[in-house]
C-alpha cells in the first residue's frame, strides 16, 4: 500500500508518495481502517436515529397541536354553555323574584 503525503505547495491536496508501508505503517492502517468503519458505522446508526427521532417529534408536535384545537373547541362550548345557563338563572331569578315581592 502506497503512502499518502501532502506536497508543501499544496497542503489541501493529497498526493501519493512512492514506497511501501512498514509493519508499524500497516498497523497503523489497520487500527485507521478499523476506526472509520466504526465511525461510519456511528454516523448510519446516528442519522437514522436522528431521522427516527424527528418523525417521532412531528408526530407527537401533531399530536399537541390538535389537542390543542380540541381543547380550544372544549373551552369555547363550555363558555357558550355557562353563558346560556347564567341567562337562563338570571330570567328564573327574575320570575322568582317577581313572583315573591308582592305588588
Amino acid at each position: 500500500m502506497a503512502k499518502s503525503c501532502l506536497r508543501k505547495e499544496d497542503e489541501n491536496t493529497p498526493v501519493v508518495a512512492e514506497g511501501y508501508l512498514t509493519g508499524k505503517d500497516k498497523e497503523d492502517d489497520e487500527g485507521a481502517f478499523a476506526l472509520l468503519q466504526e465511525l461510519e458505522t456511528d454516523e448510519t446508526r446516528l442519522s437514522e436515529q436522528k431521522e427516527r427521532l424527528s418523525v417521532l417529534f412531528e408526530q407527537l408536535q401533531l399530536k399537541v397541536t390538535e389537542e390543542i384545537e380540541n381543547k380550544k373547541r372544549r373551552v369555547q362550548i363550555l363558555n357558550s354553555e355557562v353563558t346560556d345557563l347564567k341567562i337562563k338563572c338570571e330570567k328564573f331569578a327574575r320570575l322568582v323574584n317577581n313572583a315573591v315581592l308582592p305588588k
